[in-house]
């Protein structure tokens, strides 16, 4: 029983702590990039947080970490429409290698953008 113990717990420490804040350059429309900023708050497995944006804080939904591996999403939100952004990825160290994926009904789907977050704080 102890050992069982010990090996939870070894798993759970391997874990990252994403609590911070988090910026990087995401691939933006006509070949450009754009600054992208997150503040993640860990909770045990649970991911929350919110993306900054010149509009706006924009919270994090459906936050879950797995060892190094994160997965949430984003809903933007304009007018009476909504967009989701799935991002998952993995965190070595201070970097997250993260893909974000355009989840909207009845859109034509576009191709998945794969970046580099850096802890800040």
């Amino acid at each position: 029983m102890r050992l069982a113990l010990l090996s939870v717990a070894a798993l759970l420490a391997s874990g990252a702590d994403l609590t911070g804040i988090w910026t990087g350059q995401a691939p933006g429309r006509n070949g450009e990039t754009e600054d992208v900023t997150f503040q993640f708050r860990q909770d045990g497995d649970a991911l929350h947080g919110k993306l900054y944006t010149e509009t706006g804080d924009i919270p994090i939904v459906d936050g879950k970490i797995e060892g190094d591996y994160i997965r949430f999403s984003v809903v933007i939100r304009s007018g009476s429409n909504a967009t989701t952004f799935l991002y998952t990825g993995a965190c070595r160290g201070n970097e997250i290698r993260v893909t974000r994926e355009r989840v909207r009904p009845g859109d034509k789907a576009s191709p998945p953008q794969t970046f580099t977050l850096k802890r800040m704080i």
